[in-house]
């Protein structure tokens, strides 16, 4: 797959209008060695080339043909176009990790603001020398959509720290890691319909020093974070809310697959979120309520005699086991020690 990024603003030619060019331009001059199709994804012009093994000078030709095009465009139109290609894998599913390839090609292109074409293979091993995991985004667009800034700069902060500690420095790279961070604040953000792009418009990332990004979009996340909360006291009625959760909740806590994820999917809301409206609204964790309600429940039918796997049966616990341990880590008592006290109050009382 290769990518053809071109500049969406220019003073006497459209963006579409040279994404035309360059695809026409490629599409003469490749198509003359590879079988390929020419598509448009996002802002780019995209190559699908099919490359056939047994030719083994094919990388040197595609590279010429993309190094011509972008001459082409340089000399007739006076605009650098930039270019980024992945690594050929067989199969169909293999377009997806070329293009996979040629996106992260992209944007250490772009981190670095380079304008010539850079191919996967010559940065694959500088490409490895930051991770982010999926874990960590997830959780960082859990924070921004609750509109917790505090926690979402400590994530922020701590992966930078973890990217000098592997002692890798250059800015290229830590540009490459603050876009993939930027991009999770902007999925934050939508997520509770907030255009986190109309805010990136504040906050200056692309000439920052890599010693500058964390402060930098330690800034992105408090504005996006604050028109969130704004938002969510503005349109969300979050007492309301609440009280339908609760609700929810008591009509349903029998069912043991009944959780925090479970109640979010009902009110199309991310667990982590609607976690955050609770414990802010109720001061009470929803986690927390969930089993207080399972547990209120199994103390009267206790007290009624009923037995330990029964009551787990009838409160939404998996099995007795489980019963024993939740009951015991609340109330500091196993069930039998609990119904053995409290029906030796009732006893007394009644004397």
């Amino acid at each position: 797959m290769t990518l053809f990024s071109v500049p969406l603003q220019t003073e006497n030619i459209s963006a579409d209008l040279l994404r035309f060019a360059v695809t026409n331009i490629f599409e003469e001059v490749a198509g003359a060695h590879f079988i390929l199709e020419m598509t448009t994804a996002g802002e780019n012009a995209a190559a699908i080339v099919a490359m056939p093994a047994e030719q083994e000078d094919m990388p040197g030709a595609l590279e010429e043909d993309i190094r011509f095009t972008q001459q082409q465009i340089q000399e007739n139109f006076h605009l650098t176009v930039a270019a980024a290609a992945g690594d050929p894998h067989p199969d169909i599913e293999g377009i997806h990790y070329s293009y996979q390839e040629a996106l992260e090609a992209v944007s250490y292109q772009r981190a670095g603001q380079e304008t010539d074409l850079v191919f996967y293979r010559d940065i694959r091993d500088v490409q490895s020398g930051y991770t982010f995991p999926l874990d960590e985004e997830r959780k960082l667009i859990d924070l921004i959509a609750a509109g917790k800034n505090r926690e979402a700069r400590q994530i922020i902060d701590q992966a930078f720290a973890n990217h000098l500690n592997q002692g890798i420095h250059p800015a290229s790279v830590a540009k490459c890691l603050a876009y993939d961070m930027m991009s999770a604040l902007i999925k934050g953000g939508n997520l509770v319909g907030v255009n986190g792009l109309s805010v990136v418009r504040f906050v200056e990332v692309e000439h920052c020093q890599a010693d500058e990004l964390p402060e930098k979009l330690g800034e992105f996340v408090d504005l996006l974070c604050e028109k969130i909360r704004g938002q969510i006291q503005q349109t969300t009625p979050v007492g309301q809310l609440c009280r339908d959760v609760s609700s929810y909740i008591q009509e349903n806590y029998q069912n043991p697959d009944l959780n925090i994820s479970q109640t979010g999917m009902h009110f199309d809301l991310t667990p982590a979120y609607l976690s955050a409206l609770f414990k802010r609204e109720t001061g009470e964790s929803l986690l927390g309520f969930i089993t207080r309600v399972r547990l209120d429940a199994a103390k009267k039918l206790l007290m009624q005699g009923q037995s330990v796997t029964h009551i787990a049966e009838q409160c939404g616990f998996r099995d007795s086991s489980t019963l024993i341990r939740v009951f015991k880590k609340a109330t500091g008592l196993t069930p039998g020690q609990y119904k053995g006290i409290h029906t030796e109050i009732e006893k007394t009382n009644e004397t």
